[in-house]
């Protein structure tokens, strides 16, 4: 008899090493392959940290609403909320332009409201009408408990169809919340839009 484990999403009971659960049909993430991609990540990131390095910070303003809050038009400053829940509030910072690798970034400040150390990573990402690969997007935001970090994460104008960063009108995304412990997602935003 095949050996079964539980679908992360359904909790209903399917084989082990099975793919995609055949009740929730939801592709199931396995921890190798996350830590893989995570490395991967955190090399990339040091390389271009390296040329990089003009992260900012700035003071925090959370509330303590429990309703989210999506950006759907450019922000009203360099600092605005563009998500904010039970477990995070999501600070837009503002774009940086790195014309000489062919990239740009969308900075982002994010607060940890939990009492666990979490990982904040970012998918389903474009840029105007592009679908971006997110494999290489920088290194995925560590953050512990009731503390703030900041990062850019990373898109690259080869993976679109725009010659350079004055074609982004704008760009969307959502963010993963991962416990740092189990890289279990706690949370997937809706997706946010920023308009440049």
């Amino acid at each position: 008899m095949a050996r079964k484990h539980v679908c992360k999403f359904c909790k209903m009971p399917i084989e082990k090493g099975a793919k995609i659960c055949p009740y929730c049909r939801k592709k199931q993430r396995h921890p190798i392959l996350t830590i893989l991609c995570i490395l991967i990540i955190l090399i990339t990131v040091v390389l271009v940290a390296a040329i990089l390095s003009d992260g900012q910070t700035a003071d925090p303003s959370p509330s303590d609403t429990s309703e989210p809050i999506k950006a759907t038009a450019a922000p009203d400053s360099v600092d605005s909320i563009i998500w904010q829940d039970d477990l995070v509030d999501v600070h837009f910072l503002g774009f940086s332009n790195h014309p000489e690798l062919s990239m740009f970034t969308v900075d982002l400040r994010v607060v940890n409201k939990t009492d666990k150390a979490i990982w904040v990573y970012m998918d389903n990402a474009s840029v105007n009408k592009d679908t971006m690969q997110m494999i290489m997007t920088g290194l995925p935001l560590y953050i512990n408990p009731d503390q703030q970090g900041s990062t850019g994460f990373i898109y690259y104008l080869t993976q679109t169809s725009l010659t350079s960063f004055e074609d982004v009108e704008k760009v969307a995304f959502r963010l993963h919340v991962a416990d740092k412990e189990s890289l279990n997602d706690m949370e997937t935003t809706e997706q946010i839009e920023i308009t440049k």
